[in-house]
């Protein structure tokens, strides 16, 4: 295998690749058949049609070896269904024949479940294009296809050999974003096919062979990567604000008059804070007296009323769970293990000692400042008499699962209060952690998250099975070729594929 080239995705060029890139993706909606074509040679053309092609279909193999992998035998099939088989012997087909009698006939096509999805496909509504070029570049295509729409397009099944090969195969299956990243998976071992680690990207796949990649490969390969933004993000910094500090920050140092203006500004405003230093420390010492009058039990009601308080902000929290990003779950964890801490230590008089409520609390309070979003306030749950009822199987799984994510008792105790609905939206959202939780030593993003721009490569041949939850796939048969579809993927028309097998049938 050869290394990749340098502007392996050039914007300039054009060539389109077995990739997942943005760039791969940009080069796709623009490039087009040249209009000058048709005044080249035979040959000009063919061999245009072939360095197109080639660039897409295994241009990591070297020309000698896809020359000795060529093959002008195309594998097709022939829809005869068994409803069909065991309902008719073919002697239809001549009924009638030369006697003037009419009416639908009856053939294989009938009953066929290929037919019926191609026949649907062409009824739906088209895409409306991403872009004016793209629109037009579908019309001059669709005008093109016109006379083989109803025909086995055996020309773009060119590079069916291809499609045996072991990294193809996984790109197909999307355990990869490019055939490179596949056949380096390859290298390192983390493939197996039948059981057995293979360390060869070039293995010819048999129909039935079962091939299964590592799945923190698969993750890696298919997963959002991260940015310095994105660090940022999980280590619960607000980039976005410093961002646009930053360049508030540069805007004003490009003015100096701006700047005198703002110093001078910023020396009055210390001057006023200054002058009314003295008064707001008076009313600071009168509070603080205020304070040191109350009683020791005045204080634990006064701070078990701040932590109902948190409680019914966790509420807002769990109202609306759905909408929470890694950072506001980050959060939510240090909220539950300062609030366990809080709630354990208030009951010991040597700690409560230690700690001061007053900064629990404020810190508490902190932690959760982020998660009130639209200010739909959920109201408080009166208080109720203890009375026993009888719990239905429900809410005795879901008391039993809240125990299971929430080993202390003490925030156990404090998520009683919530309403079943608040409990249930609380026990999806740890269940949600507990499978998917945040890694920051991964290179994509946890929880995780698939690349961009994967949408329109996000499809699997139907000579595959795979199975996305242990990363592995079975090469079920050889590709073939039926009416009016081809199961080998390529982005180019059928002419283009057509002068590109003609290139390689010369000397054959």
């Amino acid at each position: 295998m050869r290394a990749r080239k340098p502007r392996w995705y050039s914007l300039q060029t054009m060539k389109i690749r077995q990739s997942w890139n943005k760039h791969n993706l940009f080069n796709m909606l623009r490039k087009s058949l040249p209009s000058y074509r048709f005044g080249k040679t035979v040959f000009q053309q063919k061999w245009m049609a072939k360095s197109m092609t080639r660039a897409y279909h295994g241009a990591n193999i070297k020309e000698s070896d896809w020359n000795r992998q060529f093959s002008r035998r195309l594998f097709s099939a022939v829809e005869m269904p068994p409803e069909y088989l065991a309902s008719f012997d073919s002697s239809e087909q001549a009924a009638g024949r030369g006697s003037g009698r009419k009416g639908d006939s009856i053939n294989a096509v009938n009953f066929s479940r290929y037919e019926s999805e191609r026949l649907r496909a062409k009824k739906l509504p088209k895409p409306r294009p991403v872009h004016p070029r793209q629109g037009a570049l579908s019309k001059t295509g669709e005008m093109l296809a016109e006379p083989v729409k109803d025909m086995t397009p055996y020309m773009q099944m060119a590079y069916a050999p291809l499609e045996r090969r072991l990294d193809v195969a996984i790109f197909r299956a999307m355990f990869a974003s490019s055939t490179l990243q596949a056949k380096q998976f390859c290298t390192h071992g983390a493939v197996k096919v039948n059981g057995k680690t293979m360390r060869y990207g070039a293995y010819l796949l048999n129909p039935g062979d079962m091939f299964q990649v590592d799945v923190e490969s698969v993750l890696y390969a298919t997963g959002r990567p991260k940015t310095p933004s994105h660090a940022l993000y999980l280590a619960g910094k607000d980039w976005q604000s410093l961002e646009a500090a930053r360049q508030q920050k540069a805007l004003a140092a490009g003015s100096a008059s701006e700047e005198a203006n703002a110093a001078a500004e910023a020396e009055a405003e210390a001057e006023e804070a200054v002058e009314e230093a003295d008064p707001e420390a008076s009313v600071v010492e009168g509070e603080g007296e205020e304070a040191s009058e109350l009683t020791e039990e005045e204080r634990a009601a006064k701070h078990k009323k701040q932590l109902k308080a948190l409680v019914r902000s966790a509420r807002d929290l769990v109202s609306d769970g759905e909408g929470l990003n890694p950072r506001k779950k980050r959060q939510l964890r240090s909220f539950m293990s300062e609030a366990k801490r809080a709630l354990s230590s208030g009951g010991r008089s040597a700690e409560a000692a230690a700690l001061d409520p007053d900064s629990v609390i404020e810190h508490l309070s902190a932690l959760l400042k982020d998660f009130k979003l639209d200010g739909s306030r959920v109201e408080a749950v009166q208080e109720q008499k203890e009375e026993k009822q009888h719990v239905g199987a429900k809410d005795k799984a879901l008391s039993e699962e809240i125990k299971e994510l929430v080993s202390s008792s003490e925030v156990r105790d404090a998520v009683e209060g919530l309403t079943k609905q608040e409990q249930m939206a609380l026990a999806s959202l740890l269940r949600k952690d507990a499978e998917n939780p945040i890694d920051e030593s991964k290179p994509y993003w946890t929880p995780w998250q698939p690349r961009r721009w994967i949408a329109p490569f996000a499809f699997i041949p139907r000579y595959l099975e795979v199975n996305q939850n242990i990363c592995a796939a079975v090469y079920l048969r050889h590709p073939v070729a039926r009416r009016g579809m081809a199961e080998v993927p390529t982005p180019f028309p059928y002419e283009t594929n057509q002068l590109a097998f003609n290139w390689y049938l010369r000397r054959r």
